[in-house]
């Protein structure tokens, strides 16, 4: 044997390596790569999951953002509905004021005509009756003194008037 070479114990350790690295593989190396494939498959699967979530998160964003602008729409109709109703109705009290207005002015204007036909026809009175005590003056005095005085008097009544 040269250098001290022993073939058979190289053959026999050959052996052994080969028999431990088979053991190795079916006990380890299997069960490590079986390992490996489930987390890998796990983390996968919650990749998946996570993005379905994502989507599902943003289709319910897009709802909510779509419900939103519909919801300033509506808002927007009703207050410019509410607003239409307000100005109806302001019309409507106007209108309804504008014939009371003239409903009062219209009464008015009759009671004011009817007060001066009153006074007119007071005026009237006070003037027969005054033409009356100026003709029983004149039937029982003398003409020209009566119609003096009652010259006078009248134009004591027209200045009285004038003032």
């Amino acid at each position: 044997m040269p250098l001290n070479i022993d073939w058979q114990q190289i053959l026999l350790h050959l052996f052994n390596f080969a028999i431990l690295a088979g053991g190795l593989y079916i006990l380890l190396f299997k069960p490590v790569k079986n390992f490996m494939e489930k987390r890998e498959n796990y983390y996968k699967n919650m990749d998946d999951s996570a993005s379905k979530k994502l989507k599902e998160a943003e289709d319910i964003k897009a709802q909510y953002e779509d419900k939103m602008k519909n919801a300033e729409e509506e808002i927007a109709k009703s207050r410019l509905g509410a607003i239409q109703e307000a100005e109806a109705l302001c019309n409507q009290k106007i209108e309804k004021a504008k014939a009371e207005a003239e409903e009062i002015t219209k009464r008015a204007s009759e009671s004011a005509a009817l007060y001066h036909d009153k006074a007119l026809a007071d005026a009237k009175r006070d003037l027969a009756l005054s033409v009356a005590e100026a003709a029983k003056k004149l039937a029982s005095a003398d003409e020209s003194k009566l119609y003096d005085e009652f010259i006078r008097s009248a134009e004591a009544g027209g200045n009285n008037e004038k003032r």
